[in-house]
């Protein structure tokens, strides 16, 4: 007995076919499918009856995402099968450090957290907080260096710097 295929093609559901059928109806690998056995609606190159047409056998690694499942999102709005992310932004992790121990401490920690969300939150496919993280952790560096190099003369002037000699 040969199974019964429904497809979804220009948003009307089309059917059933049987499986010799399918690749005369312009079916692709995206295409929407359903028959007896599937839970819901699946791209026809993730069912395993159909997989076989678009790769030759049943799919190696399982099924890679459902119709109705959210696509990837990569902080633009698009999914990540359209368009490749943009390269990471930087993090300015290394200079973040350095104005900490050179600068102004309570500032720099502040740069140096903001630094370490970059890689992270880009890693996880959020290109805008990866973005805004940069640009935060940039902000709170020149004021860390700002903040150094104003208090630095005022220190000197007021004698700080020989109390810290002395110790």
């Amino acid at each position: 007995m040969d199974t019964k295929i429904w497809i979804q093609l220009d948003g009307q559901r089309q059917g059933p076919f049987t499986l010799e059928q399918l690749p005369s109806t312009g079916i692709r690998p995206e295409t929407p499918i359903w028959y007896e056995g599937l839970p819901d609606w699946t791209m026809a190159c993730n069912a395993p009856l159909t997989a076989q047409i678009f790769y030759g056998g049943p799919s190696a690694f399982g099924p890679r995402t459902s119709y109705n499942q959210q696509q990837p999102y990569n902080g633009f709005g698009r999914d990540n099968s359209q368009q490749p992310m943009p390269p990471c932004p930087p993090s300015y992790l290394a200079w973040a450090i350095l104005t900490t121990i050179c600068c102004c401490l309570p500032l720099g920690i502040v740069s140096i957290i903001y630094s370490s969300q970059v890689s992270s939150r880009y890693m996880a496919n959020d290109y805008a907080g990866a973005v805004r993280a940069s640009e935060r952790a940039q902000l709170w560096l020149i004021l860390s260096i700002v903040c150094g190099l104003l208090s630095a003369p005022l220190a000197y002037m007021t004698g700080f710097t020989k109390m810290l000699f002395w110790l």
